[in-house]
């Protein structure tokens, strides 16, 4: 008892030492102001018991790390209130929705809804003005209770306890109802697998709780005044994205007495958009670090980092042109944990400019060094004026700009950066006015702590040939390498058992391919023919012939075969959009095709693979940029027949990016090395 004691007791010293040696408990008591009373009575509740010393700790602990939290008032969503009630009512009624209808779902609210319909005003609010003393008495009662009734939480410390598995909220706000809504789905566990351990138990839950979310983005798009919605609602409605996935199973850990706690990647080093995951910090769960370098999947045991690898399955690193990169796995800058507990070493602690909003929160601790290899770097800094802390930052390809996911103090124009992960390309900056402002040239950070610092050098010129705008990842690939064997012919009978074969399909298709017929004959039905068992996705596929005067011409027809899965049916085929696709019904027919109503002749085949549509594409127009202080075009072209563009007039040691000016909006940086394009 004395031992724990002490552990919390110096959580609160280090604690105050952040705040030059001042009774830190006193400082959280005066921010509370009004709510002052209400936290009080919380720690007179449990002081009056010296059999209530660990939850007077606990209590103490909760206060004096409040600061800082905000969340979501309620009342200032409750117009939102019926579309989540709807969407619940559906998962009432359907388990699950049913091919991603929640934009359905939403359009039937704001139909019945009429001239009722109204915007919210969201608003937020400080839980240490806020939160009173009845929820966080029956909170910490409760964290004790299940802390001492689940088996696989007895070597769980105090400390670990305070830490993961006491806090109420879960980084994306309060339900005071989600601890008992989630030991009440969870708690089976306990008689079922009596020998779990925390880790085994943790590891199912977190698995259950993500697998059921649904991903927003459609319904966002659609209602974007969906946003932000309480916790409640992200629960329920088992609705949204990274973060609130993860926040729930963080919720749903800590409700069965499991630690927990929400990390994040704040934005992938050669991937779009930050990453967060769950874990579950007891014992050595880190057996290997990750080197940020492409090693293709072969196993469960390769994942270092969550959600590493853009596809879980092995793929062929073969049968690819030698001028093409495959890209496996994403890269990780730096981790940081979003705990509860206040960092000392938090950024708003060190400085008084203005900060990027993700380094504002007070209890990020950077823990890059438990995931990731990493180096520190020295980085000289130009244009400097008056700032004192400098950022490193990853490339943001959606508004062609750059995010912090470092930072440093600067030192005589200098700043050293710490635990940054290695095979990254970085960008030193400034936050000024909130903006982004380059600070020196961007860097390739390598293993041995060498920085290649990219300085296009104007003066030497070489031709380079690019085949596509972003790197060419694994699951892309995959999807291109299942259609291997397949075959795509012409036949008189509906049953096709007088099929002749006019392509066989012998390597892996990269992007779109035009097949040209020759000597076809007349037919009534095309097909395209799967032989993967699991698998079958396609994009687009369509035939061509020539009418009466000579002129080429796409052949029309009734969609035949498989049927497709969910959303992704048969008619995504012949859509016109390279980006959706067929998923076949793995227990229906192995075929797709076009019932043509008469005999006709093909000419030309055309068909595309299920991908990111990033390739090289014939006559949409395209425009190369290097970087040089900010973004300089090199010259608009048109993408070739051949599916690639060639430059005569690239800067040798350049960083470089395309854009498609037709469509699509995806890139990424890249160097051309050895005639080939190397992605960050």
């Amino acid at each position: 008892m004395k031992r724990f004691l002490l552990l919390s007791t110096s959580i609160i010293i280090v604690l105050a030492s952040c705040r030059n040696n001042n009774d830190f408990l006193q400082e959280s008591l005066d921010l509370a102001n009004e709510n002052r009373e209400e936290l009080e009575k919380v720690l007179n509740h449990y002081a009056v018991n010296e059999a209530d010393s660990l939850k007077y700790q606990a209590s103490t602990f909760l206060i004096c790390n409040m600061a800082g939290k905000n969340s979501l008032d309620t009342s200032s969503v409750a117009a939102n209130q019926p579309y989540f009630d709807a969407l619940v009512k559906y998962l009432d009624r359907y388990g699950w929705y049913v091919d991603m209808t929640i934009a359905p779902v939403c359009d039937s609210v704001k139909a019945a809804l009429g001239d009722k319909l109204q915007l919210p005003a969201p608003a937020y609010s400080a839980n240490i003005k806020t939160v009173n003393a009845d929820f966080l008495i029956k909170h910490i009662d409760r964290s004790f209770e299940v802390w001492k009734k689940y088996k696989w939480a007895e070597n769980v410390t105090f400390e670990q306890f305070c830490r993961y598995v006491l806090p109420y909220n879960a980084h994306q706000g309060i339900w005071e109802g989600v601890f008992p809504y989630y030991e009440q789905r969870y708690a089976f566990l306990a008689d079922t697998f009596p020998g779990y351990t925390a880790k085994q138990a943790g590891d199912y839950i977190i698995d259950a709780v993500t697998r059921d979310f649904a991903p927003g983005e459609s319904a966002w798009k659609a209602y974007p005044f969906l946003l932000p919605a309480n916790f409640r609602n992200i629960v329920q409605a088992r609705i949204g994205e990274c973060a609130d996935r993860n926040s729930a199973a963080v919720a749903a850990l800590r409700s069965v007495g499991i630690p927990a706690v929400l990390n994040q990647v704040p934005y992938w080093g050669n991937s779009n958009a930050p990453h967060f995951w769950t874990e579950i910090p007891v014992g050595d769960t880190v057996k290997m670090k990750y080197d940020n370098t492409q090693k293709p999947f072969k196993s469960p045991e390769d994942i270092l980092v969550n959600d590493m690898y853009w596809m879980v399955e092995p793929v062929d690193s073969q049968d690819i042109s030698p001028k093409i990169n495959i890209r496996y796995s994403r890269t990780a800058p730096k981790v940081y944990r979003i705990g509860y507990e206040i960092q000392c070493e938090a950024l708003p602690f060190r400085t008084k400019e203005e900060i990027p909003t993700f380094f504002q929160n007070f209890c990020l601790q950077d823990i890059t060094e438990k995931y990731i290899v990493c180096r520190d770097t020295e980085v000289r800094l130009q244009n400097k004026n008056s700032e004192n802390i400098a950022y490193l930052c990853c490339y943001v390809p959606e508004n062609l700009s750059w995010t912090p996911v470092a930072w440093a103090e600067i030192k005589n124009g200098k700043a050293k950066f710490k635990q940054l992960g290695i095979h990254v390309l970085y960008l030193p900056a400034y936050y000024k006015n909130g903006i982004i402002v380059p600070a020196g040239e961007p860097f390739i950070l390598y293993a041995n702590g060498r920085k290649q610092t990219l300085i296009p050098d104007k003066n030497k010129r070489i031709e380079a040939e690019f085949f596509t705008k972003v790197p060419y990842r694994s699951h892309v690939k995959f999807y291109a390498e299942i259609l291997k064997g397949g075959t795509i012919g012409i036949s008189n009978k509906a049953n096709l058992s007088d099929s002749v074969v006019l392509h066989r399909i012998e390597k892996t298709p990269f992007y779109e391919q035009i097949i040209d017929v020759n000597n076809s004959g007349a037919a009534r039905y095309a097909y395209f023919y799967f032989t993967d068992k699991r698998y079958g996705f396609l994009a687009e596929l369509s035939f061509y012939g020539i009418d009466e005067n000579g002129k080429e011409i796409e052949l029309k027809g009734k969609p035949i075969g498989n049927k497709g899965v969910g959303a992704n049916n048969l008619e995504k085929i012949f859509d016109k959009d390279r980006v959706s696709y067929f998923y076949r019904d793995m227990y229906a027919e192995k075929f797709i095709g076009v019932d043509f109503g008469k005999p006709v002749t093909v000419k030309k085949i055309v068909f595309c693979p299920r991908s990111d549509d990033n390739g090289i594409n014939p006559d949409e127009e395209y425009e190369l940029f290097y970087w040089d202080g900010g973004w300089q075009s090199l010259g608009k072209q048109r993408g070739r027949k051949d599916y690639r563009l060639v430059y005569d007039n690239v800067p040798e040691n350049a960083l470089l990016r395309i854009h498609n000016h037709s469509r699509g909006k995806e890139n990424r940086p890249f160097l051309y090395k050895n005639g080939k394009q190397e992605f960050w």
